[in-house]
């Protein structure tokens, strides 16, 4: 009995040592092995890295995984190389890859990267200008920034921001105090969160300087005769608040446009906007010269009105008048007793004008039932009398090689004695070089009664 328990025992005891055997034979899955990350490049805003293969030892794939700051960004990477995006100037990051194998074996590499500085923009040269008593304007050249890249301006003044992120290189102050010094500050900004601040005290006027307009030296008693007067001078008075002249000790900017009715034909401006009126300087002078056509024309409202001044407050009234007299002694035609007479002038003799009366039929216009040629200058006709009832069409003609447009006046006088000058209608147009048939009037005729209506063109 003792026996058969001694080998069952030994029979056990060789089992287990044969188990033992075949465990400690079992193979173990190692990590990858060590890599070598390096710097590709660093910018102000990326930081590119590659690195050294690890290998497997079992032979299996890898993969990489990137983290910055603790945060994944790149997942399950195939190549050795990654780029971190998006990130801020002159900063450092702590940035492990880690290469891992197909059973989650990891090898990591942990290193400490610094974006570059961020390129900053210049300073700009604040220039203030168009001051008045309550407002004035600032100018700057652009700011430039080594990689020419985007660049923006908030605007300041005293420290309250009035304008944001704006691309504009000028900006207007208004609603100021007269005689008050202010903090201005334009900062230039870069996308890269960059800037520079320029800082100016400018201050807005008090006026001790003011201009008027003087007296016009015309003829009295009316309107001036367009073909008496050469030119217009329009004075202009520099002086302080208590009256008395002086010489401005700033240059003055005076503009001004011309008003009224009067026809661009009939004027030079000898003088053009802007009038600078020198430091130094007692007075000024507007000069306009004033153009003779030979034609007849209504009576010309001319005004100067000033619609900005630098550097000086207008007094008075802004702007200064005068009557052009366009009418010419002895042009007219004398008045018929049987007939309405047409007189024609222009501003241009080397041009000829004809005209032609036109009647309507039940198939339209029909061919001219009188032509007057005009090459005379002026021209004068009669309409004719005895004509049938109906609609008429008076036309007028461009011919000549003359450059430019030309400017027409038509002047109709009722039938009358001869005493007096009695104009039915006067009408003013112009016609373009290469003009073709202008209608001037349609005129209805019933029972030997004229009715002047003028066309619309």
């Amino acid at each position: 009995m003792i026996k058969k328990t001694f080998l069952s025992t030994l029979v056990c005891s060789l089992l287990i040592a044969s188990c033992s055997e075949d465990n400690d034979t079992t193979e173990v899955n190692l990590a990858p092995t060590n890599f070598t990350v390096t710097t590709a490049e660093e910018t102000f805003g990326s930081i590119a890295l590659d690195w050294t293969d690890a290998e497997d030892p079992e032979g299996k794939s890898i993969r990489y995984d990137v983290f910055v700051n603790t945060e994944k960004k790149g997942n399950k990477l195939t190549i050795s190389e990654y780029t971190i995006e998006n990130l801020s100037p002159a900063t450092t990051y702590a940035v492990r890859i880690e290469a891992i194998d197909d059973t989650g074996n990891k090898t990591g590499v942990d290193g400490n990267y610094t974006t570059l500085d961020a390129p900053v923009p210049s300073a700009v040269a604040i220039v203030q200008s168009e001051i008045t008593e309550t407002s004035f304007k600032i100018s700057w050249e652009a700011a430039t920034i080594s990689d020419n890249s985007e660049i923006t301006y908030d605007i300041y003044i005293d420290d309250l921001l009035i304008s944001e992120n704006t691309a504009n290189q000028e900006f207007y102050f208004s609603a100021l105090d007269p005689g008050t010094s202010y903090e201005i500050k334009v900062t230039s900004k870069s996308t890269y969160k960059t800037n520079a601040v320029s800082v100016e005290t400018l201050a807005t006027d008090i006026f001790d300087t003011f201009i008027k307009f003087g007296e016009l030296d015309l003829p009295p008693g009316g309107p001036t005769r367009e073909s008496l007067l050469s030119s217009v001078e329009i004075p202009i008075a520099i002086f302080n608040a208590a009256g008395a002249s002086i010489a401005t000790e700033k240059d003055i900017i005076v503009e001004f446009e011309v008003k009224g009715g009067v026809n661009e034909f009939d004027y030079n401006l000898i003088t053009p906007s802007p009038l600078t009126i020198p430091m130094g300087s007692t007075e000024a002078t507007i000069v306009v010269e004033i153009i003779d056509d030979g034609m007849e024309e209504d009576d010309e409202t001319f005004s100067i009105e000033t619609t900005n001044v630098t550097n000086a407050k207008v007094t008075g009234s802004t702007t200064s008048t005068f009557i052009i007299d366009g009418f010419v002694d002895g042009i007219f035609s004398p008045q018929s007793s049987t007939g309405y007479m047409v007189d024609i002038t222009w501003n241009n003799p080397d041009v000829n004008i004809d005209a032609i009366l036109l009647k309507e039929q039940s198939g339209g216009l029909s061919g001219s039932v009188a032509f007057f040629t005009t090459n005379d200058y002026p021209e004068s006709f009669e309409l004719g009398t005895n004509r049938s009832n109906g609609k008429y069409y008076l036309d007028l003609e461009r011919n000549g090689s003359s450059v430019g447009p030309v400017e027409v006046s038509i002047f109709v006088q009722a039938p009358g004695d001869g005493s007096s000058t009695a104009f039915e209608s006067i009408v003013y147009l112009i016609i373009p070089e290469g003009g073709s048939l202008r209608t001037v009037y349609e005129i209805d005729i019933v029972d030997g009664a004229y009715t002047f209506v003028e066309a619309s063109n």
